[in-house]
C-alpha cells in the first residue's frame, strides 16, 4: 500500500526536536508510526479510512473539524490500546502510534488554532462539529491522556498582552525542555530543567479542581473522564471506583452548576476547558516585584522583537522565531529565577475545569 505523506511532516518533526525536546531519529519514528495508524490500522475501518489524508484540506478550510476528527481517531487508538485489541497492530505499535498521534494533534492545534481559540457558537445538537464522535456510545479518557492534553494546554497558554511583564510560557518550556542542565547541589535532589517543567506541570494538573452537582474534587484524584455524545453527558470517576455527573460554573464569576454536557460547544476534551479562577494576568500584575525572571526575560524578548523587527507579527508567529533567535545561554544566568517564579505562579493558581460556553476569557486570564 502506497503512504501518502504526512501533512507537514518535516514542521512537525522541527516541533518535536525544538519544542518538545525529542531526537532527530525519534521525531522521524513519530512520522513512521502515525503512517502505520493510517495504513495497518485506519484503513481497516470503513468510518476512519482516509482521515489523515483529509487533515490538510480541513487545516486549512475547517480547523475545528479538523480537530474533532483528530480527536475521535486517538479514541478508536485509546480504545484498541487500553483494551489491548491486536487485531491490527501490537499493543507497542499501538501505543508508540497513540503517542505521535497525540504530538500530532497538538502541532496542528498551535499551527491551525482550537475550538477554545475560536470564536463561533455552534449548537451542540449539531453533530458536524462532532464528527465520528457520535459512533461511540462512552469515550473514556484515562488519566494519563487527561493529563497529556492539559498539560499541552498549560504550556501554550502565553500571557503576551502586557509588555511591563509578559508570560511566555511556551518559549520558557521549549528552553527548559532542551536542555538537560542540573541545578546546584544546595537542593535536596538536583533536578534537570525538564524534570522542572514536567513537576510544575503535573503539580498544577493535579490540584485543578473538578466539580460535581454538590462537591469539588481534585484532578488528582480521578481516574478517567467518560464523555457520553449521545445522552450529552459527560461524567468521572474516582480512583475509589466512585462515579459522578461533570458540572461546570455557569462563567468564572459564577455560583451556579450545570452539567457539562450542556456547558461544552464540542463533545471531546477541547469543550472542556481549563478556567483560571484568579485571572493569570492579576497574578502577573499584583506580584511583578517577586517575579524577577520574567521580568528579565520580557525585557530580552522585547529587545529581540525590535532588533529583528517583529513588531508587526502575530506572537504565535513571535514565538516560534523567539525559540530560534534565543538561546538557553542567552537566559543561563536567570533560569534558576525562572523557575523560583513558576513555582511562585503555581501556589498562586486556582485552576476549575468549565465547559467551553462559559469559558469567555479563554486566552486574556
Amino acid at each position: 500500500m502506497t503512504s501518502t505523506k504526512l501533512f507537514l511532516s518535516a514542521e512537525y518533526k522541527s516541533y518535536l526536536n525544538n519544542e518538545i525536546g525529542l531526537t532527530v531519529s525519534t521525531a522521524n519514528q513519530y512520522v513512521s508510526y502515525i503512517n502505520s495508524l493510517e495504513n495497518k490500522f485506519f484503513s481497516k475501518k470503513q468510518e476512519c479510512k482516509n482521515c489523515i489524508s483529509r487533515i490538510e484540506k480541513l487545516a486549512n478550510n475547517n480547523p475545528i473539524k479538523m480537530g474533532n476528527i483528530l480527536e475521535a481517531l486517538l479514541a478508536y487508538v485509546r480504545e484498541a490500546k487500553y483494551t489491548r485489541d491486536e487485531s491490527y497492530l501490537t499493543y507497542k505499535e499501538l501505543s508508540d502510534g497513540h503517542s505521535a498521534l497525540i504530538r500530532y494533534a497538538e502541532f496542528l492545534q498551535l499551527e491551525f488554532g482550537t475550538l477554545e481559540e475560536t470564536e463561533i457558537n455552534p449548537s451542540i445538537e449539531n453533530t458536524e462539529n462532532n464528527d465520528f464522535l457520535f459512533l461511540f456510545p462512552k469515550v473514556t479518557i484515562r488519566k494519563e491522556d487527561i493529563y497529556e492534553t492539559l498539560k499541552f494546554r498549560l504550556i501554550t497558554q502565553d500571557r503576551p498582552s502586557d509588555k511591563s511583564i509578559l508570560f511566555p510560557i511556551r518559549l520558557i518550556n521549549s528552553f527548559f525542555c532542551n536542555k538537560e542542565i542540573e541545578t546546584n547541589n544546595t537542593l535536596p535532589k538536583a533536578i534537570t530543567y525538564k524534570e522542572f517543567i514536567e513537576n510544575w506541570t503535573r503539580v498544577l494538573i493535579n490540584h485543578i479542581e473538578v466539580l460535581s452537582e454538590h462537591y469539588r474534587f481534585k484532578l488528582a484524584d480521578i481516574k478517567q473522564i467518560e464523555i457520553m455524545p449521545e445522552l450529552k453527558k459527560v461524567f468521572f470517576v474516582l480512583d475509589t471506583g466512585e462515579r459522578f455527573e461533570m458540572y461546570s460554573h455557569k462563567g468564572p464569576n459564577s455560583n451556579q452548576r450545570f452539567p457539562m454536557g450542556e456547558s461544552m460547544k464540542s463533545f471531546n476534551l477541547q469543550g472542556i476547558t481549563i478556567e483560571h479562577i484568579i485571572p493569570m494576568f492579576n497574578i502577573l500584575q499584583d506580584n511583578i516585584k517577586y517575579l524577577e525572571g520574567l521580568k528579565r526575560l520580557s525585557q530580552l524578548i522585547e529587545e529581540k522583537i525590535k532588533q529583528h523587527h517583529l513588531e508587526q507579527l502575530s506572537w504565535k508567529e513571535t514565538t516560534k522565531l523567539l525559540c530560534k533567535l534565543i538561546s538557553f545561554d542567552e537566559i543561563r544566568n536567570i533560569g534558576m529565577l525562572l523557575r523560583h517564579d513558576l513555582t511562585f505562579i503555581s501556589q498562586c493558581s486556582q485552576l476549575e475545569l468549565m465547559g467551553s460556553k462559559y469559558n469567555i476569557n479563554r486566552g486574556k486570564n
